[in-house]
């Protein structure tokens, strides 16, 4: 998750480091401007951003903000020299595969063309319903 979204979704300040998963590809969800994870083969992988102890309020908000259609997942992600850590991550649950589109999702893309469209959709929810 930015960094300009994740201030806006929890009340915590967290320690942070960068890190691979494998076994996940992130794709867009069809017709929509925002990723879903979701179950491949071992030979996919993404790399994203670990948050370390987040508390339980937050857990919570980030449950509520990932919707209905995600679950946490215990999973192993790979950071700097090749150590592990376990770490929980949003993936598409199974029933809602068929959501996800088979292009990449991309960073880059995201923050050039749809991050303002993002925040504008969304900036509502985050206000009223993760609060």
């Amino acid at each position: 998750m930015l960094d300009r979204i994740w201030s806006r979704v929890v009340k915590g300040s967290y320690k942070k480091q960068d890190g691979t998963i494998y076994g996940y590809r992130r794709l867009f969800i069809r017709n929509e401007i925002y990723p879903c994870l979701v179950k491949r083969t071992h030979e996919h992988f993404v790399r994203g951003v670990i948050y370390f102890n987040i508390d339980q309020e937050d857990c919570r908000i980030l449950d509520v903000f990932e919707g209905e259609c995600y679950e946490r997942i215990k999973e192993r992600c790979e950071i700097e020299d090749g150590k592990s850590v376990e770490v929980e991550v949003y993936a598409l649950k199974e029933k809602y595969q068929s959501m996800a589109d088979e292009k990449e999702w991309d960073f880059g893309w995201f923050k050039k063309n749809g991050f303002k469209s993002f925040i504008t959709k969304y900036e509502g929810f985050l206000r009223m319903k993760l609060r």
